[in-house]
Order: structure tokens, then C-alpha cells, then sequence
């Protein structure tokens, strides 16, 4: 009995089931042909992607080379331009540096004629001034030089008779400083020897 109220439970659960997914199953397949043709559709959308992609990258491709290409050609066009002008520019300042240095060679050439006819009668000029002056100069030094040569006898004179006067001093007060201090010690060798000959017993 136990059992057979278990399998008719068992058989009323499944029935209940059965309806349950009799019901249900047309609303899964509803549910499973609109993700269906919602996958399709995304599909469709990822291959147009991609082939709009394709066409795009296709066409930068072709324009990235066409720009390159005039790129170059106004490049070779600017380096030829930039050329023709640095010759022209080149050949300009070679004339201009040739016309520069033509002038600036007769202009040396005419200054150092003025400065070499300048300069030999600035020499001869300084020649006679300079013996003038030495002639001048050696009179002179020669007078001074006697005038000196006598003060200085006199005043090495007067200089050897302070020195001897003074050294004559320093050496009588050296003299007199000294007699008190070896009497001292005289008289104090002479005890110090009684002393000992007194402790020997010759006294």
C-alpha cells in the first residue's frame, strides 16, 4: 500500500510535469527562434563590420601611398628649389667675398705704404730724441752717480766710528757684567774645595 501511494505520487508529479512543460514548450521555442534569428542578425551586422573594415583599410591604404607619394614629390621639388637657391646664394657671396677681399688687399697694401713712410720717420725722429736723451741721461747719472759715491764714503765713515764706539760699549758693560758673576763663582769653587779637602781630612 505504501508503495503504491509512493508511485501514484510519484506518476501525479510527473503528469503535473508533463503539463507544465506541454504549456511551457512553446514559449522556449518562441524564446529559441528569437535568440536564433537575434544571433543572425548580429552575425549579419559582424560581416558588414568587417567588410566595411576590410573596404576602409583597403582604401587608407591606397591613400596613405597616394599621399606618400606627393609627399616625396613636393620634397624632391622643395630640394631641388632649396638647391638652385643655395647655388645662386653660393656664387653671390663667392663674388661678393672675391670683390671684398680685392678691396680690402688695395686697402692694406695703401695703408701700410702710409704706416711704413710713418713709421721710418717716427724711427728717424726717435733716433735723434733717444740719442739726445742718453747723452742727457749719461751726464747726469755720471754727476750723480760721483755726488753719490761720496755721500756714501762719508756716511760709511760715520758709520764705522758709531759702530766701533758702540761695540767698545757693549763689550766694557759685557766685561762689567760679567766680573760680579765670576767672583762669585770663584768664591764659591774656592769653599766648595775647602769643603772637600776638610771631609778627606787634609785640613
Amino acid at each position: 500500500t505504501v508503495q503504491l501511494a509512493y508511485k501514484c505520487h510519484l506518476a501525479r508529479r510527473i503528469a503535473r510535469r508533463l503539463r507544465e512543460l506541454r504549456v511551457m514548450l512553446p514559449r522556449i521555442l518562441a524564446k529559441q527562434r528569437r535568440l536564433a534569428a537575434a544571433e543572425a542578425l548580429q552575425r549579419a551586422w559582424r560581416c558588414r563590420l568587417a567588410r566595411d573594415r576590410a573596404r576602409g583599410e583597403a582604401g587608407g591604404r591606397l591613400l596613405a601611398r597616394l599621399l606618400r607619394a606627393a609627399a616625396n614629390l613636393r620634397y624632391r621639388v622643395l630640394l631641388a628649389a632649396r638647391g638652385l637657391q643655395a647655388a645662386a646664394r653660393t656664387r653671390m657671396v663667392r663674388h661678393r667675398v672675391r670683390r671684398k677681399l680685392a678691396h680690402d688687399t688695395l686697402v692694406a697694401a695703401a695703408r701700410c705704404a702710409l704706416l711704413r713712410g710713418a713709421y721710418r720717420r717716427k724711427a728717424a725722429a726717435d733716433g735723434v730724441a733717444a740719442r739726445a736723451l742718453r747723452a742727457i741721461y749719461s751726464a747726469g747719472y755720471r754727476r750723480k752717480v760721483a755726488a753719490d759715491t761720496l755721500r756714501a764714503g762719508v756716511r760709511m765713515v760715520c758709520i764705522h766710528r758709531r759702530y766701533a764706539r758702540h761695540i767698545a760699549g757693549v763689550n766694557l758693560g759685557a766685561y762689567a757684567a760679567r766680573r760680579p758673576h765670576r767672583r762669585a763663582l770663584e768664591r764659591a769653587w774656592a769653599a766648595g774645595l775647602r769643603v772637600q779637602s776638610a771631609w778627606r781630612g787634609h785640613a
